[in-house]
């Protein structure tokens, strides 16, 4: 389970809380003090006593309640305990460390060799002695190509919000141009590496290509942060990596020639070896054909579908898995 920025802030000031025996504090206590020192406009209870099992499950806390008057206060049961203060898990290390290796694949960003040293530092703290990660993954990557010199200076830029001045060239002209622009994010696509920013003066976003960047120099312009889009939607509906403010979705359709339509299914949804292999058991039944659409991560109905198609099958075999679709 993943914590929010502002749950470790509660966390940590529970914990010094529950740490300080001289002071026992109640529930209703616990949230004003949290509201008070958090500077939160409100809290409630309920997402008080939330934090405290959290703390019980993920922690492995332990309580102990005292008797304040008709109330009761809330100190961990052994006085030394503190959630900053927990045995480094071995395979927690071991995750990290093979993030680290996937993310070092990529050979673009200084952050590998400092995520490096912090794997290094909780193996020492716990002293742990992990097996080195075999290298098992490999990403297409080209380090001469064009533009890549440019990812860290504006991956910084976007991380620390520094406005970049670039010297820009499009492909199709001699002409120089420069630009003051506001980096939000990164994007490659078709092993080429583009930045999504603002031009410093408007008020809509542009894309430009890291290889048409002839020369990129910080700049002291004062930044502005990205209110503009969402980097998770925003490519959700584009073909390519350029849209404008105005475009909407649009409804497409295509129209293909059968042949086609049975190349795309024969590559996107059941092989062809994939066939030959359903086709080779010897008797075909509902388990069976279950079983090959576990292994080759598909529907039953997709497997069931393309036999009664080839005529390989009768049509009587696997109705249950169809379902009526109604076009409006």
């Amino acid at each position: 389970m993943s914590i929010q920025k502002s749950q470790l802030g509660r966390f940590r000031k529970l914990n010094e809380y529950f740490r300080n025996t001289l002071h026992p504090l109640t529930l209703d206590e616990l949230t004003e003090k949290l509201i008070e020192d958090l500077g939160l406009d409100s809290l409630t209870s309920r997402t008080v006593q939330a934090d405290i099992k959290y703390l019980k499950d993920y922690y492995d806390a332990k309580f102990k309640k005292i008797k304040k008057g008709n109330k009761t206060t809330w100190l961990y049961k052994e006085a030394n305990f503190s959630i900053d203060d927990l045995p480094i898990d071995e395979g927690e290390v071991t995750l990290l460390k093979e993030a680290v290796e996937i993310i070092s694949a990529l050979k673009a960003f200084p952050i590998t060799k400092d995520l490096q040293e912090v794997v290094s530092k909780l193996e020492q703290r716990g002293n742990l002695l992990l097996a080195p990660v075999n290298k098992i993954i490999q990403f297409e990557t080209n380090e001469l190509t064009k533009g890549r010199e440019h990812l860290v200076n504006i991956y910084l830029a976007a991380k620390e919000g520094t406005v970049l001045q670039i010297t820009y060239q499009k492909f199709i002209s001699d002409a120089k141009r420069e630009f003051l622009i506001h980096p939000y994010l990164l994007k490659e696509y078709r092993d080429r590496w583009y930045v999504v920013c603002l031009i410093d003066g408007k008020n809509d976003i542009t894309t430009f290509a890291l290889d048409r960047i002839i020369k990129i120099k910080n700049s002291s312009k004062l930044y502005k942060p990205n209110t503009y889009f969402d980097p998770e939607k925003y490519f959700d509906n584009v073909i390519g990596i350029n849209r404008k403010k105005e475009d909407k979705p649009v409804k497409i359709k295509i129209k293909v020639k059968e042949k086609q339509a049975d190349e795309f299914a024969i590559k996107w949804t059941l092989t062809e070896e994939e066939e030959a292999e359903v086709l080779a058991h010897a008797q075909l039944n509902d388990k069976v054909i279950r079983k090959f659409a576990r292994q080759f991560n598909t529907h039953p109905a997709i497997i069931i579908g393309r036999l009664q198609h080839k005529k390989l099958i009768p049509y009587s075999l696997g109705r249950e898995y169809f379902e009526q679709v109604i076009f409006e």
